[in-house]
């Protein structure tokens, strides 16, 4: 059996939502993480890995997504991560084959994981395009800007010595109860 797999499709879709259903094979959590990501070209690359089966020691994938017309170009090479693995066992056409099946069928879009990513990207995109800096978060123990923060209630605990930090401009004191030389470089 072969040590690699590579297959090239053209979809007739938006490279956005080519893009989207890979990202959200990945954050579905169904053993993809993502190496590297990078612009080559108009194009997008994306380095994937596949954990490790009773079948193999993992794979590393490419997928290379690029714009063709009014077509996209979804190019996916996968090959065994381990370097002494001798078969693949099928796994690398396996891969590249549920990578087309998440592109064609989008089957992972609804998946909550990617919801979330994505609402949080809109959230992020729309307040950088606005220029909007977060407040601090209220409700969290946390009192207004620019208020001191209330003591702490119910804890009882005593100040703990030792552990306290030196007001400004003071030394630290000695610490007790380690016997380490102090630190002399190198």
């Amino acid at each position: 059996m072969a040590r690699n797999y590579s297959e090239t499709r053209m979809y007739p879709m938006n490279i956005t939502y080519v893009l989207d259903c890979i990202r959200s094979l990945v954050e579905a959590n169904v053993g993809y993480t993502v190496w590297y990501g990078r612009e080559v070209g108009n194009g997008i690359e994306t380095g994937l890995n596949h954990t490790i089966t009773m079948s193999s020691y993992g794979e590393e994938i490419i997928v290379g997504v690029f714009p063709a017309g009014n077509q996209v170009q979804v190019s996916i090479y996968s090959k065994n991560a381990w370097p002494l693995q001798l078969a693949d066992m099928g796994r690398n056409k396996k891969n590249a084959d549920e990578i087309f099946d998440a592109i064609q069928t989008g089957r992972y879009l609804n998946h909550p994981n990617f919801l979330r990513s994505k609402q949080e990207d809109a959230m992020a995109e729309a307040q950088q395009r606005q220029g909007y800096v977060m407040p601090p978060q209220q409700g969290y123990g946390m009192p207004p800007q620019g208020q001191p923060m209330p003591p702490q209630q119910g804890y009882n605990m005593p100040p703990q010595q030792g552990y306290s930090m030196p007001q400004q401009g003071q030394a630290m004191p000695p610490q007790q109860g380690y016997n380490n030389p102090p630190y002399q470089g190198g």
